[in-house]
Parts: C-alpha cells; structure tokens; sequence
C-alpha cells in the first residue's frame, strides 16, 4: 500500500514500483503465505507440532517447548508466515492442554522473531537484503554468529 501510495504521489515511479513488486524476496514472502495458508488448511503440521510440544504438565514447560520448537524452525523459515501458521495450531494445543492461549501469542511472535536473527531466510527483511545487496554475498548461515549471541 506504501508503495502504491508513494508511486500516486510520484515519489517513485511505476517502473520502479512494479521491479520492487518483482523482487524475488518480496516473490518468495508472497509465495510462503501462500504455502502457511496450505499447511493450515491441511492441518500437515499437527501431528509434528503434537510430537514436538507434547502434553506438559505446566505452563512454564509448555513455554519451554514452544521456545525450543519455535526457535528451530524459525531459523530455516521465514517468521512472518511461520507465525501465521502457528497460531492456529498453537490454539488448538492449548484448548486441548487446557492452558490458557492468551500465555503463548505474544511468546509465540517473540521467538519466531528473534530465531529469524539467525539466518538469512528468517525474515522478510534478511530476504530483502540479500536480493537487494547481491554485492554483499550473504550466505544462509552468515548471521548465524551474531544471531546465536543475540538469542542466548
């Protein structure tokens, strides 16, 4: 909408717009929502999710496991769509725990995002980055370093 905004006010122009449009990190976001509302639709994840989060017995464990889960797989998938697809499940999980879901959202969106410190592909704006700043070679695992101190 921005950026639609700023090409009606002739800030950039419509050229410019449709190349940022066709930028194949803003192709490959646009691409995981797609697959995060697939994965929803089909419920894939939830026998995985079950295996990995369990049945705690308390709060603070459960937390654990959404931690430790959450921090794995946001470091090899994008945040944004990952968040997506887990807050239904997460919901689903909680009712069944019987725990209560308003413990785990805002949990859940913190650790997607500090896991997607980790790599290259963990957020939007690493992707972005990357396909912007090809001169700077960034590699999958090259934020891994500052990333992995940052999330200690």
């Amino acid at each position: 909408a921005a950026a639609t905004l700023f090409a009606l006010c002739e800030i950039i122009t419509t050229t410019e717009l449709l190349q940022g449009l066709s930028n194949e990190g803003v192709f490959a976001v646009g691409v995981l929502f797609v697959v995060s509302a697939a994965i929803d639709k089909t419920q894939a994840l939830e026998p995985m999710m079950k295996f990995f989060l369990g049945s705690p017995k308390s709060i603070q464990v459960a937390q654990t496991k959404l931690f430790l889960t959450l921090g794995a797989f946001g470091s090899v998938f994008n945040n944004t769509p990952l968040v997506a697809v887990m807050i239904p499940i997460v919901k689903r999980w909680c009712a069944a725990q019987d725990f209560p879901v308003a413990q785990f959202m805002m949990p859940l969106s913190f650790v997607t995002m500090l896991s997607a410190c980790l790599t290259s592909m963990g957020s939007s704006t690493n992707l972005l980055a990357v396909n912007l700043v090809p001169e700077a070679d960034i590699k999958f695992f090259d934020l891994f370093p500052a990333g992995i101190i940052v999330a200690l």
